[in-house]
């Protein structure tokens, strides 16, 4: 492993402790998480926090609240319910406001999609993409459609 690829990992570590913190408080997650937690309490508090299941394993891990081998073993069995790559009962995706009122605001002016893309030069798909499908759809009108 090179120097700039440990430097990378330090930061992301940092990074995902930040995003602990900031969205899994120690004080709250020990008050709502037991010692030795069983899956139900992680799917209770993960629920509380709105968090993916395999990040409030770590943070019970963390404090504190599951063993070395308690998590190994949480994190196997939230993998086999398939909870590392998706989640069953799913986290609303936010949605930024600003790109909803630009939109919007271009729907509203006729500006089309096939036009954001030309300007952009971002593919329709991409826009699609970038916007979570929430609120981009294809609209005939504006420059380039026809």
């Amino acid at each position: 492993m090179s120097e700039l690829d440990a430097g990378t990992r330090d930061i992301e570590k940092e990074a995902h402790e930040f995003a602990s913190n900031l969205l899994m408080p120690e004080r709250r997650v020990k008050a709502l998480v037991p010692h030795h937690a069983l899956i139900g309490d992680i799917f209770k508090a993960k629920k509380y926090f709105g968090v993916a299941a395999m990040a409030m394993a770590y943070r019970a891990h963390a404090l504190g609240r599951l063993t070395d081998w308690e998590y190994r073993s949480m994190c196997s069995r939230l993998t086999s319910m398939g909870y590392r790559t998706a989640e069953s009962d799913g986290i609303d995706t936010e949605k930024s406001q600003v790109f909803g009122f630009v939109a919007s605001t271009n729907r509203a002016k006729g500006i089309s999609v096939n036009t954001v893309s030309e300007e952009t030069g971002l593919t329709s798909r991409e826009l699609h993409d970038l916007s979570f499908g929430n609120f981009m759809t294809v609209t005939s009108g504006g420059a380039g459609d026809g």
